[in-house]
C-alpha cells in the first residue's frame, strides 16, 4: 500500500524525537495533514489508535475516517470540483456526531488547504486549528513542535516569519502530502 512509506516516515520522526525529547509523551501525537498527508495521517490513526489523540486533515481524499471515538478528528473540507473526496472518506453528519468528528465545510479550493494558500485561508485555518489542540488542555504557553522551523538562534524572528513557520510546520513539508507528526511538548513529564 502506498500509505506504508508514510507510516515508516512518522515512525521515524517519532523515534528521532524521542532521542531529542526523551520525557515527552509519544502516546499523545497529533497528526496534521494536507491531502496525501491527511490521508497518511488516518491510516497512520487507524493503525496505531494507541499513540494518536488528534487528528487533523485538510481535503484528504482516498482514506476513511477513524468513526470509533478513540481519535479526535477536524477535517477541512474544500469546495473544489476537481478534488472530490472518494465515496465513504467523509462519514455522515450523524456518525461525524456520534464519533465526535468535527467537518469544517469551506468555500476554498483544494490547494488553497495547503501551505501555498492565500495567507486568509492560512489564519483561518490556523486559528480554528488551535482551538481544536487547546479545547482539552487549555492554551499552551509552549508552540508547536513542528518539522518546518528551524532550530531556534539568539535573535527571534519577526512575528511574520513566526506565523509562516508555525503554518508550514501545521501544513507539513512538503506540500505533496507528507504529514506531520507532533506532540504537545508542554504535557512533557519532567
Amino acid at each position: 500500500m502506498q500509505y506504508n512509506r508514510g507510516i515508516f516516515n512518522i515512525m521515524f520522526a517519532v523515534d528521532e524525537l524521542k532521542k531529542r525529547y526523551p520525557n515527552a509523551d509519544y502516546r499523545r501525537l497529533t497528526l496534521i495533514g494536507h491531502s496525501n498527508g491527511g490521508d497518511i495521517s488516518m491510516y497512520f490513526a487507524k493503525l496505531h489508535p494507541d499513540l494518536v489523540k488528534k487528528v487533523v486533515t485538510l481535503d484528504n481524499l482516498r482514506v476513511p475516517f477513524v468513526t470509533d471515538g478513540t481519535v479526535k478528528i477536524l477535517s477541512f473540507r474544500s469546495k473544489d470540483p476537481v478534488f472530490k473526496a472518494d465515496p465513504g472518506v467523509v462519514p455522515s453528519d450523524e456518525i461525524c456526531a456520534k464519533a465526535g468528528i468535527k467537518v469544517v465545510r469551506t468555500e476554498f479550493q483544494h490547494n488553497d488547504l495547503s501551505d501555498r494558500g492565500p495567507d486568509r485561508v492560512k489564519a483561518a485555518i490556523e486559528a480554528s486549528v488551535q482551538a481544536f489542540l487547546d479545547e482539552d488542555e487549555g492554551p499552551s504557553s509552549i508552540p508547536l513542535l513542528t518539522a518546518a522551523a528551524p532550530d531556534r538562534v539568539a535573535s527571534s524572528p519577526s512575528p511574520r516569519t513566526e506565523r509562516k513557520n508555525r503554518w508550514q510546520g501545521l501544513i507539513g513539508q512538503p506540500a505533496h502530502g507528507s504529514p506531520l507528526a507532533t506532540d504537545r511538548l508542554t504535557r512533557a513529564k519532567q
